[in-house]
């Protein structure tokens, strides 16, 4: 799927301000490539109830890899956008006198991740 084929789609979000300026980003970067999608800012407590609040030709973005019950789900198609990705902010907040082995490695990934980049 491509960033094309989203042309004139409604595009799902949930209702908080996070949700609200998130949107219009979203439409900018959709812009940026020539596809038109309206944001439809809606009350939900998850992603099933976001996704399932739409009609007609809408989508909606989760993060990669989400383990709901989205994929057991025969109204929902999980797909990627093979031309289009959304740059997002990462914080990682952590005590290091009280974080495990696991926590060292993921962090430090993501440090050699950000040494790559710059």
């Amino acid at each position: 799927m491509t960033a094309a084929d989203l042309d004139g789609f409604t595009m799902l979000l949930g209702n908080s301000a996070n949700m609200e300026r998130a949107g219009r980003v979203l439409i900018e970067w959709f812009a940026g490539v020539g596809v038109a999608v309206e944001p439809d800012n809606q009350p939900c407590s998850n992603y099933l109830d976001l996704y399932l609040s739409g009609t007609g030709e809408t989508f909606g973005i989760a993060l990669g890899g989400v383990r709901s019950g989205l994929r057991a789900s025969s109204d929902i198609k999980i797909f990627a956008v093979d031309d289009f990705t959304v740059p997002c902010d990462l914080y990682v907040i952590y005590n290091e006198e009280r974080i495990g082995e696991n926590g060292k490695l993921f962090v430090d990934c993501l440090k050699e991740s950000i040494s790559s980049l710059e």
